[in-house]
């Protein structure tokens, strides 16, 4: 190696030094740069939608469950389920609603979560929609319930419309149809005191009538012809035929179909026109039975059906109406969802909370639904929405899989239950 060699071999090695220093010094400053722009420690790449505004005035139930292990973390974690409606009435109000819950059980219906969504934003439009829907439904079944002559459920129906929505068209129609159908109440019996009060006022008779003369017998008048005798079930069958096609079956008392038809049973059950209306009546009551069965109305249904069972005929198809009214009943509670609080845990897992999250110090919930088996395990599990797109919803999923409840019995029967919750993942620090 020439000496000129030996000399410029320590400067070439400097100045490579200082290229990868320079070239370190800008993929430093590249990397710092990405981070400040992206920010993977606020929220570790997911979305951190916030939960909907709560409700001041709303009770939140929840469970507690162990605190759960903790690596190298400032604090402690703890996972908890509650099951609070205020989160988002809204949707709730929906869920209720395609589930038949229109005012039943009060807490959880359709009308009681679209008015709370519609007092945490007054300008709602769709909790207003919704509120009307669900008043038009209402009235379809007041309306039936006034042709059962049951006013009083009507009224209070009415009642109700009223207090959200005061001009309900509707709801007013129906009120003045009550007043024009509802029998005048009968007046109280007159006392016995007023009644010698009265006959004491009346002028007595001092004199006795004279006797007068009897009249003189009229001459005997020949025999007539003897008249026709008109059937005295036809004009009863007539006025019975008139009433069913007007669609008064039970109201007005004084001139429904029932009422004609009861005539005639009285007159002559046997007669072959009362048969006919019988039969005629029975399967009217069916049809109109068979129509609340698929509108879930039970007092609806009920009410037709104990009115054909009176009447003796179409036992067996009166028997399966019965049946299948038991079924709907049973399949709608179970299709409906129930807060995690409305059913009886036994055993409960709690969810473990994410390593990653932890380090990360992240906080947040999941919405889950499932079915409580009859058995009492759980499946068909779905996260309806979370706070974190792709965290903690997979430990919430698999806690949800070890939790076992005690079964629900409705009308005598185990059944399956959709049930509701939202799973916490908070730190204690």
């Amino acid at each position: 190696m020439s000496a000129r060699d030996a000399k410029k071999g320590p400067a070439q090695e400097q100045q490579s030094d200082a290229l990868l220093w320079l070239g370190a010094a800008i993929i430093a400053g590249l990397g710092v740069t990405w981070l400040l722009l992206s920010r993977p420690w606020a929220d570790d790449g997911f979305d951190m939608r916030p939960a909907a505004a709560e409700l001041s005035n709303e009770t939140e139930t929840s469970v507690a469950s162990p605190t759960a292990p903790t690596p190298s973390a400032g604090g402690q974690a703890r996972t908890g389920f509650e099951t609070s409606l205020e989160h988002n009435p809204l949707r709730m109000a929906e869920l209720a609603y395609e589930a038949g819950m229109l005012v039943e059980p009060e807490e959880y219906s359709a009308w009681t979560l679209y008015q709370r969504a519609l007092e945490q934003d007054p300008e709602n439009e769709a909790a207003r929609r919704g509120l009307e829907k669900i008043a038009d439904d209402l009235l379809r079944r007041a309306s039936v319930a006034v042709d059962q002559g049951r006013f009083d459920d009507a009224l209070a129906t009415i009642r109700r419309i009223r207090t959200v929505i005061p001009a309900h068209p509707g709801a007013n129609d129906l009120a003045f149809r009550i007043e024009a159908l509802r029998p005048a109440p009968t007046p109280p019996p007159e006392p016995q005191e007023a009644r010698a009060a009265r006959s004491s006022d009346e002028p007595r008779q001092t004199r006795a009538p004279e006797p007068q003369p009897a009249p003189a017998a009229p001459p005997s008048a020949p025999p007539q012809p003897e008249e026709r005798r008109v059937d005295p079930v036809l004009a009863p069958y007539e006025r019975f035929g008139e009433a069913l096609a007007a669609n008064r079956l039970l109201t007005p008392t004084g001139s429904s179909a029932r009422y004609y038809l009861d005539m005639m049973l009285t007159l002559d059950a046997d007669h072959e026109v009362t048969r006919e209306a019988l039969n005629r009546f029975s399967s009217e009551l069916l049809s109109r039975a068979n129509a609340a069965i698929l509108e879930l109305d039970q007092v609806a249904a009920e009410t037709w059906l104990d009115e054909a069972d009176r009447l003796g005929v179409n036992e067996d198809a009166v028997a399966d109406a019965r049946d299948r009214l038991r079924r709907r009943l049973i399949d709608a509670e179970s299709a409906r969802r129930v807060p995690v609080s409305a059913l009886v845990i036994q055993h409960y897992v709690p969810p473990e909370f994410p390593p990653r999250a932890l380090e990360r110090g992240l906080e947040g919930w999941v919405d889950v639904e499932f079915t409580v088996r009859r058995d009492g395990t759980t499946r068909d599990i779905v996260v309806t929405d979370a706070s974190h797109a792709a965290v903690f919803r997979r430990e919430a999923v698999e806690a949800v899989e070890q939790w076992r409840f005690q079964p629900r019995e409705f009308l005598g029967e185990v059944i399956e239950q959709r049930a509701y919750t939202r799973i916490r993942f908070t730190l204690n620090r």
